[in-house]
C-alpha cells in the first residue's frame, strides 16, 4: 500500500487472533494509518485456557509494532430487536 499517514481507518472483526480483520488493523497501522479497531466480542474465545486477550492484544500487538495511536471501539451488542 501507499503512504497512508493522515488517514483513519476503521477496521471491523478484528478481536480474533487468527483473523483477517487483525491482519488487515496491523497492515494498515504499519503503512501509516491511524487505526480504529472494533468487534462484536472484545475477546473471542471463551476458553480459560486461551491467553489471547482479543482486542487489547490488537491494541497492544500495533502499538509495540509501529508506536501509532489505535483506537479501541468497543460495541458490546446485548440485545437485538428487530422492527
Amino acid at each position: 500500500m501507499n503512504n497512508l499517514n493522515g488517514k483513519i481507518a476503521l477496521v471491523t472483526g478484528a478481536a480474533d487472533e487468527f483473523g483477517l480483520g487483525r491482519a488487515i488493523a496491523v497492515k494498515l497501522a504499519k503503512d501509516g494509518a491511524d487505526v480504529v479497531v472494533n468487534d462484536v466480542v472484545e475477546k473471542p474465545y471463551n476458553l480459560d485456557e486461551s491467553e489471547w486477550l482479543g482486542l487489547q492484544d490488537v491494541v497492544s500487538e500495533i502499538d509495540r509494532l509501529v508506536n501509532a495511536p489505535v483506537v479501541l471501539w468497543q460495541i458490546l451488542l446485548t440485545q437485538m430487536k428487530y422492527l
